[in-house]
């Protein structure tokens, strides 16, 4: 049994939803900042949205050390690549899958988000969309993020502006917030 390998078989400290939506001039991307243990509420300020680079964020749900553990290889990926969001997103797709493979996967969801050379807003996880979220937030916001961007913009980001798109992600994460009271704080 010594030479026996561990896997993680279920995440110890993880995060809830992550939560995004594209508007006319970037992406903004959204999470509390609570770190459960259980049902225990261990850290409450770790910052679940990560700047990769000047154009580029991602944002996770699920287990905080195998977010860590993804920070670090996209540091040690960014020396050699100038990673931008689309490509990001891709090299993450391809981690995940590896990690899969192997039978000792990542227990995450990302959001990979940012704005490409051309200016273009970029936004996705396992697919790219127009407003995201991950967790009980897909089920729970991501309808009404969708409403909210065919209300005011007629589901066309290009239309949306930067005021109303924070206000619906601070909306969201009321809800969220209402549905898990222990959380203080959130990070945009």
């Amino acid at each position: 049994m010594a030479d026996s390998k561990k896997h993680t078989l279920s995440p110890s400290a993880s995060g809830a939803s992550v939560i995004g939506i594209k508007y006319k001039d970037g992406v903004i991307i959204a999470a509390d900042v609570l770190v459960s243990y259980g049902s225990l509420a261990r850290y409450t300020n770790f910052d679940r949205v990560a700047k990769v680079n000047d154009k580029t964020v991602l944002g996770c749900s699920g287990d905080v050390a195998d977010f860590q553990l993804l920070l670090r290889y996209i540091q040690q990926q960014t020396l050699l690549d100038n990673l931008l969001n689309d490509a990001l997103h891709s090299w993450i797709t391809r981690v995940m899958y590896n990690r899969r493979s192997q039978f000792n996967p990542l227990w995450n969801t990302y959001i990979v988000g940012g704005v490409s050379n051309d200016n273009k807003p970029f936004l996705g996880y396992t697919f790219t969309e127009n407003c995201v979220a991950t967790g009980f937030g897909a089920y729970l916001v991501a309808p009404t993020l969708r409403r909210f961007l065919d209300a005011k913009a007629n589901g066309d980001p290009d239309q949306l502006s930067y005021e109303d798109a924070l206000t619906a992600i601070k909306e969201s994460l009321l809800m969220l917030y209402y549905r898990d009271c222990r959380s203080e704080t959130y990070a945009i």
